[in-house]
């Protein structure tokens, strides 16, 4: 895997500059070589990550349900934010999620293997029936093969009754950001949302709240 480099001029980060939230201050937000600015998304990301350990850490302390809840939050959140800046749910993102969620299943309590195998067979079976059935109907894509392999993601992390929850929180998410964007005049009847995003997010949702209600 290549080294984090600067988007900009290709110049390889080193290890002082990869600290999180403190080499964005330290830096001043810009690149030490070329000089370009960095977004102020990296470091939002950044502590928003630090935030979700935080809270899944005092929840679990250091045990697998702890490694379980942040690994896939992780995951979700990277798909959260690719999905809606590229239009892409990347294949590595998802298996990196699937062996977290699989292998530590085992280890969490209200969810195991059987039913973190079951959710990620009906997630993704269901996802793919309606893309067939969309396809069939309309002679053209409704759905992305991305948000099937995400379903299936969700479905193994959460079991078959949290992906149902995060299909129904995602699917309202997505509506009312639709909306808010048509009538903004960003967005039309007929735009592509990243359905993705939305999925991911109410993923992480449902994940705090288990550690709240």
């Amino acid at each position: 895997m290549p080294r984090s480099m600067c988007p900009a001029c290709g110049a390889t980060l080193a290890p002082h500059e990869l600290i999180p939230v403190l080499s964005y201050l330290f830096q001043k937000g810009a690149c030490t070589r070329c000089g370009t600015k960095i977004g102020v998304g990296y470091p939002i990301i950044e502590i928003i990550s630090g935030a979700l350990a935080a809270v899944f850490f005092y929840a679990h302390g250091f045990s697998f349900p702890f490694f379980h809840a942040f690994s896939l939050s992780g995951v979700f959140l990277a798909v959260a934010l690719v999905d809606l800046r590229h239009r892409i749910i990347p294949n590595a993102f998802v298996v990196v999620g699937l062996l977290s969620a699989l292998t530590l299943a085992p280890q969490v309590a209200g969810i195991n293997l059987e039913k973190s195998v079951l959710g990620a067979l009906i997630g993704g079976g269901s996802f793919a029936l309606i893309r067939l059935v969309y396809r069939w109907l309309r002679a053209r894509e409704g759905m992305g093969a991305g948000d099937v392999k995400l379903s299936i993601l969700i479905g193994a992390a959460l079991g078959f009754e949290g992906w149902l929850r995060a299909v129904m929180l995602g699917s309202i998410g997505g509506v009312l950001a639709g909306l808010y964007l048509i009538r903004a005049g960003r967005a039309k009847t007929d735009s592509h949302l990243p359905y993705g995003t939305y999925l991911a997010l109410a993923a992480i949702t449902l994940q705090l709240w288990q550690v709240f209600a």
